[in-house]
């Protein structure tokens, strides 16, 4: 601003200077023409300067307009800080209260955790009594057993071995009469297997429903351990003499030979007093029973039909493993007579092994097939027609094939 006065006042001046007429008396000043030169350089400055002047004016203004935005955003820095002065604050003061909130719960942590400890006491004591008393009822039971056994013993009728299961030997036997059978145990073997004078009427009951058949008379179960009684090594029945017998074992709770559980045999044995008391399947008019028959549903009744859950049998001395499709196929095919699996086009071409039992398996893979794809109902029509026709005419009636297209069929299913 100063320079633009400064400007205008030397303007003026010059102005008056040209305008006073000089003194005569003066000696003789510039021309007019370069007077003139000169107000016209002094103007051209002037215009320069105010250009300069207002650039720079300008550039004031834009200054002045940064100023002001600056000011404008300290303005809403200094309103955000004092916001988040206010949150801090607020925080702070929310800090502080969790602060004496968590002491709190630290305090009462504290009072449950010793709590707990008393309780984790109070329980420790409880489980120890617990356990004092379910030991002390466990003897109880045992107890209680040993007089049950003594009482049955104390019943039972002593008699010596008949001279048909062991000529030349004199064993004791303590007889026990049920409903449906007279059980003979020697006094390991009743040490033993005891429980199955409350269970055997219900075995041969169940056994009898498989078969639709009623055992009308009573038979004979014989059970020993080591004592030197028969030639029988693990479980068999004995048609002639209508007996079951089983050998059991001190060591282990199974049939010896074949290493079956004890119930497990005693069941299957059963089976054949049925087939032969009730169902009539074991002798067919006088000739021998066929025996992928007999004991192929013997090992079915076995292994798949008794549940023996329902009775109150050791855990030890049964098994409860049921075959299924995969584990029959894999049995048929571990069978070294089964290599070459077309030679078997009959059921008289099936092999029979008496001493091993490890075609077993194999006639009870038949039963599976039936029960599975014929049902129960036509095995019961096979084994009616079976009494008095051959196994192909019986196969014929009951299933409604031939007999060489009932065995394809049969190794079809098991993919031999």
């Amino acid at each position: 601003m100063k320079q633009k006065y400064l400007a205008l006042t030397l303007i003026v001046v010059l102005l008056f200077t040209i305008a006073m007429p000089f003194p005569t008396s003066m000696a003789k000043g510039p021309t007019i023409g370069e007077l003139q030169k000169k107000i016209t350089a002094l103007t051209k400055q002037v215009k320069d300067l105010t250009t300069k002047l207002n650039v720079k004016t300008k550039e004031a203004k834009d200054v002045t307009a940064k100023l002001n935005a600056k000011a404008k955003e300290a303005k809403g820095l200094s309103s955000a800080l004092t916001a988040k002065t206010k949150e801090v604050k607020e925080l702070s003061t929310k800090l502080t209260a969790q602060t004496k909130e968590t002491k709190e719960l630290k305090e009462d942590n504290s009072d449950l955790i010793t709590q707990l400890n008393d309780k984790d006491r109070l329980i420790d004591g409880k489980d120890k009594i617990i356990g004092e008393k379910e030991a002390e009822i466990e003897k109880l039971k045992g107890q209680l057993a040993e007089q049950e056994r003594a009482h049955k013993l104390k019943s039972a009728t002593i008699v010596y071995t008949n001279e048909s299961l062991q000529p030349g030997t004199s064993i004791k036997w303590y007889k026990f009469n049920t409903n449906r059978t007279s059980i003979y145990m020697t006094l390991p073997a009743f040490e033993q297997y005891s429980y199955i004078l409350d269970s055997t009427d219900q075995l041969v009951a169940d056994v009898s429903k498989y078969f639709n058949a009623e055992v009308k008379s009573k038979f004979d179960i014989y059970v020993w351990m080591d004592e030197n009684v028969t030639g029988t090594t693990g479980s068999e029945y004995k048609m002639s003499s209508d007996r079951v017998l089983i050998r059991g074992t001190k060591f282990h709770p199974v049939n010896s030979t074949n290493k079956t559980p004890f119930v497990n045999c005693l069941a299957h044995e059963i089976a054949h007093a049925v087939q032969d008391l009730g169902a009539n399947i074991l002798s067919r008019n006088g000739r021998p029973g066929v025996f992928w028959v007999t004991e192929g549903t013997g090992m079915f009744i076995q292994d798949h039909y008794i549940d023996y859950t329902k009775y109150n049998f050791p855990e030890n001395h049964i098994i409860i493993d049921t075959p299924d499709k995969a584990r029959y196929t894999k049995w048929i095919k571990d069978r070294s007579f089964f290599a070459d699996k077309i030679d078997v086009s009959t059921m008289t071409k099936l092999p029979r092994d008496l001493e091993l039992h490890s075609d077993y398996s194999i006639y009870a893979s038949i039963i599976y097939y039936i029960e599975n794809q014929y049902g129960h109902d036509k095995l019961l029509n096979f084994f009616e027609y079976h009494k008095t026709l051959t196994t192909p005419e019986s196969i014929s009636k009951a299933f409604d094939v031939t007999e060489e297209q009932f065995v394809q069929d049969w190794k079809k299913y098991f993919s031999l």
